[in-house]
């Protein structure tokens, strides 16, 4: 209601909270151990002797960089859409994989906007947070349109 414009009273946003948290904490322990996989993978590969199997080790970068820019899919597609935390982490990785140029430019735009409400404390930290998730699924759903998906149709 609140992305769509309209006035959110307490007792709705009482009900989503309620709906979501245990939804949300498990999908982010589910995201941490994937992230956790790739980045032992990337440390484990690059630390061998052999050049071939380093090379494997550096080609995992990528899929760090494509899950870390995944994230701006996650949360909008859990919450606005209604998803499971496994559909929610599948179709938020498919969709950083077919427009990977996007999502990693909406990254660059997220730790931008981290550092600079870390320089300036507190009243960017509260800004930012809701600034971002707003933008998020306006990402999510332009990407969405990008596949002719109408996201008002879907829900």
């Amino acid at each position: 209601q609140f992305i769509e414009g309209e006035n959110m009273g307490a007792g709705p946003f009482v009900r989503a909270f309620r709906h979501f948290f245990w939804k949300g904490w498990s999908t982010l322990v589910v995201d941490l151990f994937i992230l956790y996989g790739l980045v032992m993978g990337f440390v484990f590969y690059t630390g061998t002797g052999q050049l071939f199997i380093q090379a494997l080790g550096f080609l995992s970068l990528y899929l760090i960089a494509l899950w870390v820019a995944a994230q701006a899919y996650v949360f909008p597609l859990l919450v606005r859409y209604d998803l499971s935390p496994y559909h929610a982490l599948r179709n938020a990785a498919v969709m950083a994989l077919s427009s990977f140029l996007p999502s990693l430019a909406f990254l660059i735009v997220t730790l931008l906007a981290v550092v600079v409400s870390g320089l300036f404390l507190f009243p960017l930290v509260v800004v930012s947070g809701s600034t971002l998730a707003l933008v998020a699924h306006r990402v999510t759903e332009d990407r969405l349109k990008a596949f002719g998906i109408d996201p008002r149709k879907s829900e």
